[in-house]
C-alpha cells in the first residue's frame, strides 16, 4: 500500500475539494457521489493505511 499512497494523495485532494464545494452549495452530482464511494471502497482499511503512512515516513531520508 505504500506505493498507493502517492497515487492516493491527488485523489484525497479531490475528495477535500468535493467536500468543500458541498459545504458551499449543499449539492452533489452523481459523479462526485461515485468518486466518494469508490474512494472509500478502495481505501477503507484504516489499519493498512496507517501502516503504509508510517512505513513511508520511516523510510524517508
Amino acid at each position: 500500500m505504500a506505493g498507493e499512497i502517492q497515487i492516493m494523495i491527488p485523489q484525497y485532494g479531490e475528495l477535500n475539494r468535493i467536500y468543500s464545494d458541498f459545504i458551499v452549495s449543499h449539492t452533489f452530482s452523481f459523479d462526485r457521489q461515485k468518486f466518494i464511494t469508490d474512494f472509500y471502497k478502495q481505501y477503507n482499511d484504516t489499519k493498512a493505511f496507517e501502516a503504509a503512512i508510517l512505513e513511508l515516513v520511516l523510510t524517508m531520508d
